[in-house]
């Protein structure tokens, strides 16, 4: 390594010093994306090909139905060698033995403790098995109308739930907007935004043993009391259940909403799209002084892999999901460029080309203290928790409905965590 040699290539030097053939257990890698700027995936994968010396084929997957097509390729018996996940499907991947976990590989634990504390238990099970690397990450943020909030009389966007509901009811009462507050409420969605708003308010959801605690604090049941307030008096979008991204951006840009919580990259996507409102909207911590979410996808290691072929693709994820072997942020640079996408490691945000490929309306000091700030359930990786997300869906529509109240919604959630890790 002190030669400046990559991983494949010192292990090659290794081998043939050995008398072995270095080329024995070399193949092409298979990669499997899904279709987020295949060609830029096709481009970093040659860049990697031309300095390793390996080999790499990409397959791109539509992202609309990608979990259930790439569950069925690994029950089907195909192994690709590296390729996308989402967060929710790790237990289950672990469970079935469709990946390698990297606790093995030189240098892992090193990239594992750089990441920001908040973002481990996204890659690291209870029990200390590293399943993965990101992709990406993001943040919770509240995206609010500068112009809008300022017009009804307060000097900066919402700190609190009740601010929130204070601020939405004077922007509706003012004339200034019908639908101050828009989310994305839609059933496969919602479970991210109820976590969110949980540890904004301070509240553990899961404890260490994967148990619903959030059914002990009542403070859940003042969440979903605001929750059910903020629909049923009017403060939301009338359609905000169904409406998905043109909705979502359309309404922020064009002026018809005040407020929307959700990744920190939305603020770039609704400044790309541009309308008249597009230059007043800002980017704020989500109200409350507890945490806020950290969300994002993985890149995962196919179980098939030994040999050279396992220092290939040991060098590719490293390539693909943080700093390159020179230390250059190669991949998640033009992510940056291309989405306002991170990654979890302050040595990311600290990286000078990171920072400047950040548009100049990102305030990189309140993204980078919100990091420190955030965390995610380790439980929201466990096999059992894609049903969960499910339920959180159905619960809290019966609620906004009127057909359960708070505090039934918040037992029942507990109770459907419950019988599904059991089951």
């Amino acid at each position: 390594m002190g030669l400046g040699l990559s991983l494949p290539a010192a292990a090659a030097l290794l081998a043939a010093c050995s008398g072995e053939d270095p080329e024995a257990t070399r193949r092409t890698l298979r990669f499997v994306g899904w279709d987020f700027l295949p060609d830029t995936i096709q481009t970093h994968l040659d860049t990697w090909a031309a300095v390793s010396g390996g080999t790499v084929e990409l397959e791109v997957l539509p992202v609309t139905g990608y979990p259930a097509a790439i569950q069925t390729r690994f029950r089907g018996g195909d192994r690709p060698d590296l390729f996308y996940n989402f967060t929710y499907l790790l237990g289950q991947f672990l469970e079935n033995g469709w990946n390698r976990t990297l606790n093995d590989l030189p240098g892992v634990e090193e990239r594992i403790d750089a990441l920001y504390p908040g973002a481990r238990s996204r890659f690291v099970t209870a029990d200390g098995q590293i399943t993965s690397l990101p992709y990406f990450s993001a943040v919770f943020m509240n995206h609010y109308n500068a112009a809008m909030v300022e017009q009804a009389g307060f000097s900066g966007p919402p700190q609190t739930l009740q601010e929130y509901y204070d601020q939405c009811a004077k922007i509706k009462a003012d004339g200034i907007s019908d639908a101050p507050y828009e989310s994305s409420w839609l059933n496969e969605r919602i479970e991210e935004y109820l976590m969110a708003t949980l540890l904004g308010e301070g509240i553990t959801p899961f404890d260490d043993a994967a148990q619903p605690v959030f059914a002990d604090d009542p403070r859940s049941v003042d969440v979903l009391e605001w929750w059910r307030a903020m629909y049923q008096d009017g403060l939301t979008s009338p359609t905000i259940l169904t409406d998905d991204n043109p909705e979502l951006i359309g309404g922020m840009t064009q002026g018809t909403f005040a407020f929307y919580a959700g990744h920190d990259y939305w603020l770039k996507i609704f400044n790309d799209v541009g309308g008249p409102a597009a230059a007043d909207l800002r980017m704020a911590p989500m109200p409350g002084a507890g945490q806020t979410l950290l969300a994002g996808e993985v890149v995962q290691m196919g179980p098939d892999l030994e040999g050279t072929a396992l220092n290939d693709a040991w060098d590719l994820l490293k390539f693909y999901t943080g700093a390159d072997n020179d230390g250059n942020f190669t991949v998640p640079l033009t992510w940056v460029e291309a989405a306002a996408l991170a990654v979890p490691y302050p040595s990311f945000f600290e990286d000078p080309a990171i920072q400047a490929a950040y548009p100049d309306y990102y305030d990189l000091g309140v993204i980078t203290s919100e990091y420190d700030r955030a965390g995610t359930p380790a439980a929201r990786a466990l096999s059992w928790y894609q049903g969960f997300q499910v339920k959180v869906g159905e619960r809290v529509n019966d609620m906004l409905a009127g057909d359960a109240t708070p505090a039934e919604t918040v037992a029942n959630m507990a109770d459907d965590a419950v019988e599904l890790a059991a089951g």
